[in-house]
């Protein structure tokens, strides 16, 4: 919940992901491609990105 509030588009993205069958699995992947490309577009932090990597990990494990 609080990707969604730190990141707004970025987390909608997550959740849409989220939302996917997790059978999808090339899908997630492409969408968190998306996700991570424009998040370090938007935000140069190496910390921020594992973090939020980490949280979607945790989201389709």
């Amino acid at each position: 919940m609080s990707e969604d509030s730190r990141g707004g588009k970025f987390g909608r993205i997550v959740h849409m992901s989220v939302y996917e069958p997790l059978g999808d699995r090339l899908k997630t992947r492409m969408v968190y491609i998306k996700i991570y490309g424009t998040f370090s577009v938007k935000k140069t932090m190496g910390m921020n990105h594992k973090l939020f990597y980490g949280s979607l990990v945790n989201h389709l494990s």
